[in-house]
């Protein structure tokens, strides 16, 4: 196999973070920032190759290839969602709508592209890494590390076991910002394991897809409707989920036009978590959604 880089930002998604000049920031912990054309971020070299020596060489890229070719269809599709205005004085539970019906592909692609986000995000990575450095320093007779060919390993069937959770049930909330952009970073909150059952029962998500869109999926105790909503956020909210991203990511965090306020979490340069990925704000924003007294509306054709 011919060396490559493997994007885990596609350009599919990258594409969309351009600003006026067909340009993207990205910054670091330190500081420093770099402006460059999106499709030159996110990548590492030969990420998913696996290199075990004939006839066993292969690579997990085409299992990716699904997902990136739907991701600019899906996305324009889901920025031409209608969502409500948001009042300061409207009650949480009050600012959803349900998008009725979401057929059961558009569910599967939506699924399958915000999984395929997150385990090719550095992070994901490191946490396949961080379990593989138990087993010892294993090596094979090219000198590489187990890690070089046990990452990739569990990266293909854990996309697919997130996928086929996320597919199954739960909610998606499609969140808008008219205000505020969101900010896109090498690793999101999210309670997937790579070597946990591919049933995720309780598994939840905070992806961003766009500067103006930014999906989260989550399933709740107790019975509730499950599919999709749409909801419009404050500057103040997009705030705080910017501030999840910098939490959750280590050694990137990109921008379209607005900087975002750069938070201690980042600066550190560590991946932290939220206790059990749960927030005070956070659980009161989900359980509106869960609540939700819905106003429904057709997607758009």
């Amino acid at each position: 196999m011919k060396s490559a880089q493997h994007h885990w930002w596609p350009e599919g998604v990258s594409q969309f973070w351009a600003d006026s000049d067909g340009m993207t920031t990205q910054l670091r912990p330190d500081g420093s920032a770099l402006r460059n054309s999106p499709n030159k971020f996110g990548s590492i070299g030969n990420a998913h190759h696996i290199k075990l020596g004939e006839p066993w060489d292969h690579s997990i890229e085409p299992i990716f290839d699904a997902a990136d070719s739907q991701f600019p269809h899906l996305i324009k599709r889901l920025l031409a969602f209608e969502s409500k205005v948001t009042l300061a004085n409207t009650q949480i539970h009050d600012r959803f709508l349900l998008l009725d019906p979401f057929s059961k592909e558009e569910t599967h692609n939506l699924a399958m592209c915000l999984s395929s986000l997150i385990v090719r995000a550095p992070r994901f990575r490191t946490e396949i890494g961080r379990t593989v450095e138990e087993l010892g320093p294993i090596r094979y007779e090219n000198g590489l590390p187990a890690r070089h060919y046990l990452i990739p390993l569990n990266i293909g069937p854990s996309h697919l076991g997130v996928t086929k959770s996320m597919e199954g049930h739960g909610i998606f909330i499609i969140m808008y910002s008219d205000e505020q952009e969101f900010i896109y970073g090498d690793g999101f909150l999210h309670n997937f394991c790579a070597f946990g059952d591919s049933s995720y029962a309780f598994g939840r998500c905070i992806v961003p897809i766009t500067p103006t869109m930014s999906v989260v999926y989550f399933t709740a105790n107790g019975s509730y409707r499950s599919g999709v909503r749409t909801v419009r956020l404050s500057r103040d909210e997009v705030d705080f989920f910017n501030g999840v991203v910098q939490i959750y990511s280590k050694d990137y965090i990109f921008y379209r036009s607005i900087k975002p306020r750069v938070i201690k979490s980042f600066t550190d340069q560590k991946f932290y978590v939220y206790h059990y990925h749960q927030h005070e704000w956070l659980e009161y924003f989900l359980a509106g959604a869960v609540e939700a007294r819905f106003s429904r509306i057709k997607p758009k054709a």
